[in-house]
């Protein structure tokens, strides 16, 4: 990377102002703007990659035009540095389609350094710059002079500043170079070989081999071929051959050999578009469908049908970019392409017949067999010999003109069939899904209503079978219901990423699922729930070559574990992960890992079409194996009609230790089976994949402490206190290390990694140091078990343990209650109490009063009454008596 007294040069020398530049040196210094995100309306999925030039992850928005984009910089020797998501927006001014003056700002996809370029640059398919053309012409247009879709107002801003834009598309780039500087990413920083000789009899006598036979030969090893052909050493064309299919691509001795080879294929090249004929542009393979005055209409390989402009591809043939095949005459395809079965059957019967007439058969036998005049043979003939003189295909002049016979237009008038096409979309394409009975009767009143000529009922029923079922099913039953309905073809669209790899830990796709079994305890026997399952499945050999079995719903622990147990048995750290939009997939710690190892992360939209290699695997354990368990959750499908027995609760017998083993032994026999999509079982499909694309040292992860401290997961709060009596705890356990002594850790918050298989002993992270920390008590119970045992009793403790506390935490409600009514009784019972204690009081007072008034003299008449009131209230009691011993 440059340095900032670089950058400033540079910028000085390609005439940026002091503004511009500051603005390259805030880009640098920033974080990119945003974080991308899916799209489900662009149909786009992320892609987090690890570059190693920037010493960073780079975002991609999409993997169709973005990641290439990205590859494309990463291997570019003119890129210097190339930043996603800039800070700093382009300000953007220009008219509307309405003539409407409009401002905006504009996060562009990348800002550049290069060689002969710095500014800011916008990748976007061909496709999405047409519509944006036309609804936005006052701020992408084309240019026919340089065949390239232009943004005026961002390159004026560009501009000013003495910096450049630049609008990209896929005439940029070639998607097999792309696709081959990916497969040779692991070799492109190894040292270079290009003192290393090449050996004599690897070639022999031949200027060039397929790279499958070299490779066959065994005298060079995968991986130094593949270093050879990085540095040069021997030449492969990695615009036009594919390093990931041995068998085609072609091994050339020096580049001078592959470029006398291709002047043979020259002849075959042409710069004449036609109908069928093979347009070689934008890095791919399209079949032009048709021509018009101002569009190509392109098909590729998938199937994928696109228009692009005419004028752009006639711009990339003139520069030699692109190229036309004349192997296929275009009039014998177009013919080809609309003849039907019935059609093709009876040009085969006819081409029968006059190869009977050849063989010297009588012309009157020949009719006589095929039930036609003579008449009929002979004009077979001649369209057969008028086709093979003028198409160079006699075979096309046979097929028969049915098809172009008779007025096939529509007998309405265009009133009437736009009012049927209105009619379907008010009254039968929405929510609460009318008959098509409602909508002709609607139909009927709308042409009354407006004076147009009507049509039958079969008529009107006709056009509603025309509508497209998907867009049927999702106007009137939703989403959900036309997902269903769904397939590659409806989706319109080949998938925008590479599901399967090209080679062995090239792709890993991983995803949970909750297992349909309930659970026991295998020391106390209670219901433990049902368990999740994480794996890591290879997509190249389709080999799980990691998995997970918790109690705890997925989570980073889950995540960290299973990579943790996948580097163990394979020793091999993927070059990506395939995951969904979960928010484990987007925590800190995965995300750093992966980019510890060099790899990238793909994130797949949440449809489960688009995870459907996993997503198969995982229907196929439901119904292989976890059905046939004891305590399957079958029953509760329809819980109507379940039984008491048949409570899968109740019927519980396995315990996460014997079904971690059950599926450790099926995924073994699961890798030796054959696999119906690969031909061969998955483990020899991942070994031959080794032998074949090489070893990739680079990729090979050592299982050290260092490595396994980095997968430990954290507890679930994170970082947690240092008391120094009792030390740490983590997971219910208290672990203690002697530098928790240390005054200065005292209450301190410190970070902290378990271990999921030794419970025995934890990690904390304090005074800059990991130290092993030990468990205080129960570590009888953990030691001298297997990883296994360890796994399942540590998932036991933390979900009885959970248990245990939810079930406190309800009694000791039930407690409160409890003492609450207690308090409320006692509070009652002390009132009614101190009522009777103060009306026995009274009534002593009353009776020692009436005492002395017997007793004593008869008053004057004259004499006032005494105050029994002021008797009562200087009665005391003595307290300085002696309490009795039986009190």
């Amino acid at each position: 990377m440059l340095s900032e007294e670089d950058v400033v040069e540079r910028c000085a020398q390609a005439g940026v102002s002091e503004e511009g530049t500051g603005i390259a040196l805030s880009i640098r210094s920033s974080p990119p703007a945003r974080r991308v995100k899916n799209s489900a309306a662009l149909r786009s999925s992320t892609y987090i990659f690890a570059s190693k030039k920037m010493r960073h992850t780079v975002q991609a928005e999409s993997l169709s035009i973005e990641l290439p984009a990205i590859y494309k910089h990463e291997f570019d020797r003119s890129v210097l540095e190339y930043y996603d998501q800039p800070s700093e927006k382009i300000f953007l001014e220009y008219l509307s389609k309405t003539g409407r003056r409009v401002k905006a700002a504009s996060t562009a996809d990348f800002f550049v350094i290069a060689d002969d370029f710095i500014g800011w640059e916008e990748w976007k398919p061909l496709e999405r710059l047409i519509k944006l053309a036309e609804s936005h012409p006052g701020r992408i247009v084309f240019d026919e002079t340089s065949g390239r879709y232009r943004c005026p107002p961002a390159e004026a801003y560009a501009e000013a500043l003495g910096l450049n834009f630049r609008l990209c598309t896929e005439q940029d780039l070639n998607l097999r170079l792309v696709e081959n500087l990916r497969f040779l990413g692991d070799f492109w920083s190894a040292a270079p070989l290009d003192q290393t000789p090449v050996p004599e009899e690897m070639f022999g006598k031949s200027r060039w081999l397929r790279l499958a036979e070299i490779l066959n030969t065994g005298l060079i090893e995968a991986d130094e071929l593949y270093a050879l052909i990085v540095s040069q050493v021997v030449y492969v064309n990695l615009e036009k051959d594919l390093l990931s299919q041995p068998q085609y691509c072609k091994v050339f001795r020096s580049k001078e050999d592959a470029k006398a080879l291709d002047q043979s294929f020259l002849e075959k090249r042409s710069a004449e578009l036609a109908p069928g004929s093979l347009l070689h542009v934008f890095g791919k393979k399209h079949r032009v469908l048709s021509l018009e005055s101002e569009s190509v209409e392109l098909e590729e390989d998938g199937g994928y049908i696109k228009c692009v402009p005419k004028a752009l591809v006639e711009q990339q043939i003139l520069q030699g970019i692109a190229y036309t095949e004349s192997e296929e005459n275009g009039q014998v395809f177009e013919l080809l392409r609309h003849a039907g079965p019935d059609d093709l059957a009876k040009a085969n019967q006819r081409y029968s017949a006059l190869r009977a007439l050849e063989n010297g058969c009588p012309i009157e036998e020949v009719a006589a067999d095929n039930q036609v005049s003579d008449r009929t043979i002979r004009s077979w003939l001649s369209r057969f010999r008028a086709a093979q003189r003028n198409l160079g295909d006699g075979y096309v002049g046979l097929l028969p003109k049915t098809a172009g016979r008779g007025n096939r237009s529509s007998r309405l008038s265009p009133a009437t069939i736009s009012l049927i096409n209105r009619v379907l979309e008010e009254h039968f394409l929405n929510k609460n899904a009318p008959p098509l009975s409602h909508a002709y009767a609607m139909f009927l009143k709308a042409c009354d209503d407006t004076q147009t000529s009507s049509t039958s009922e079969k008529t009107f029923y006709g056009y509603a079978k025309r509508i497209d079922p998907v867009r049927r099913v999702r106007s009137r039953e939703g989403s959900k219901a036309a997902y269903q309905q769904e397939s590659g073809s409806n989706m319109s669209q080949s998938m925008g990423w590479d599901l399967g790899g090209k080679f062995a830990m090239d792709v890993v796709h991983t995803d949970h699922t909750q297992l349909d079994i309930e659970l026991v305890s295998s020391r106390t026997g209670r219901s433990m729930g049902r368990p999740w399952l994480t794996i890591f499945l290879d997509g190249y050999s389709r080999m799980p070559v990691s998995f997970v079995l918790m109690f705890d719903p997925p989570s980073y622990r889950s995540l960290m574990t299973g990579v943790r147990r996948m580097v163990e048995k394979t020793g091999y750290f993927p070059a990506s992960f395939v995951v969904d939009g979960g928010k484990e997939f987007h925590s800190v710690y995965f995300e750093s890992l992966v980019a510890r190892g060099g790899s990238n992360i793909q994130h797949r939209t949440g449809k489960p079409r688009h995870g459907a290699l996993i997503e198969r695997y995982f229907g196929s354990l439901n119904t292989q194996l976890i059905d046939r368990l004891k305590g399957n959750t079958q029953p509760t499908k329809n819980v109507r009609q379940m039984s008491a027995e048949m409570n899968p609760k109740k019927n519980a017998i396995w315990t996460l230790e014997a079904l971690s083993s059950v599926l450790e032994d099926y995924l073994e026999g699961f890798v030796e089976r054959d696999h119906p999509s690969l031909g061969c079982s998955p483990s020899y499909q991942y070994s031959q994949s080794f032998a074949l694309h090489g070893s990739r040292k680079v990729r090979a992860m050592e299982y050290n402490q260092e490595f396994i401290i980095s997968t430990f997961p954290p507890p679930r709060r994170g970082k947690v206190s240092i008391n120094p009596k009792a030390g740490i705890r983590v997971n219910h356990l208290d672990y203690w290390h002697s530098i928790f002594r240390s005054p200065s850790l005292n209450k301190q918050k410190v970070d902290v990694r378990y271990d999921p298989f030794d419970v025995g002993h934890v990690y904390a992270f304090a005074n800059k140091t990991w130290h092993k920390c030990r468990v205080i008590s129960h570590y009888e119970v953990f030691r001298g078990r297997t990883e296994r045992e360890l796994h399942a009793l540590l998932e036991e403790h933390r979900k009885t343990a959970a248990n245990f506390a939810q079930s406190r935490n309800q009694t000791m409600r039930q407690i409160a209650g409890l003492f609450e009514r207690v308090q409320s009784t006692e509070e009652s019972l002390s009132i009614s109490q101190l009522a009777r204690d103060q009306e026995q009081l009274h009534d002593h007072k009353k009776g020692v009063a009436r005492a002395d008034l017997k007793s004593a003299p008869k008053p004057d008449e004259h004499a006032s009454e005494p105050d029994l009131d002021s008797e009562l209230l200087s009665f005391q009691i003595d307290y300085s008596a002696a309490i009795p011993e039986d009190f």
